[in-house]
C-alpha cells in the first residue's frame, strides 16, 4: 500500500483545500428497505471501501450515504478532517488552533445528520486517524456499523413531531 500524503496536514492547508473543494467526494444512495433486507453491514461496506480507496489516492475524502425511505433522508458521511467538525463547518476550524501553520494528523469523522437524531440534527464522531484507518479498515468498519445502527434506531424510534405537519 502506498503512503498517503494527507496523514498530516497544516491547518491552513486543510482549510484552503476544503474551501476550494480540493477533495474527492462520492455520494452513494440507498433506502431504508435496503437496510432492512441487506443489513447495515452490507450498506456500510461500500461506503468504507470507497472512502479507503480515495484516501489511498493521497487526497482528502468525503463519502456520503444518503438513505431514503423516511419522511426525510438520513445522511451518513465519512470525512477526512482535522477536528470533529464536518466540511460544511470549515469556517469554524481555525477557532480551535492558535497556529494555522501547525501540522496536525488527519482523522476520520463519521457524520450522521437527520432532524430526529438529536436536538441539533447532527452527530459527529471522530473514529481515529487516517493512518490507523488504512492499517485496519475492518476494525473501523465494525465501529461504523455499530454506530450507524444505533443512530438509525434512534431516528426510527423518535416520536413524530406533529408540529412539522401542521401549517402555522
Amino acid at each position: 500500500m502506498k503512503d498517503v500524503i494527507a496523514l498530516q496536514i497544516a491547518v491552513e492547508s486543510f482549510i484552503n483545500a476544503i474551501e476550494s473543494e480540493e477533495y474527492t467526494t462520492k455520494i452513494i444512495t440507498g433506502t431504508m428497505n435496503d437496510v432492512d433486507q441487506l443489513g447495515i453491514a452490507e450498506i456500510i461496506d461500500p461506503v468504507v471501501s470507497t472512502f479507503a480507496d480515495i484516501l489511498r489516492q493521497e487526497t482528502l475524502a468525503q463519502v456520503q450515504l444518503v438513505l431514503d425511505g423516511l419522511k426525510e433522508p438520513i445522511f451518513i458521511t465519512l470525512e477526512s478532517g482535522i477536528i470533529n467538525l464536518p466540511f460544511s463547518n470549515i469556517s469554524k476550524v481555525d477557532n480551535f488552533y492558535s497556529e494555522l501553520t501547525q501540522e496536525v494528523p488527519v482523522v476520520v469523522n463519521l457524520v450522521v445528520a437527520h432532524s430526529k437524531l438529536n436536538a441539533s440534527g447532527l452527530r459527529i464522531d471522530t473514529l481515529g486517524n487516517v493512518t490507523d484507518f488504512l492499517s485496519n479498515p475492518a476494525q473501523f468498519t465494525m465501529q461504523i456499523i455499530t454506530s450507524v445502527a444505533e443512530k438509525i434506531a434512534t431516528i426510527q424510534n423518535a416520536p413524530d413531531d406533529e408540529q412539522e405537519e401542521s401549517d402555522e
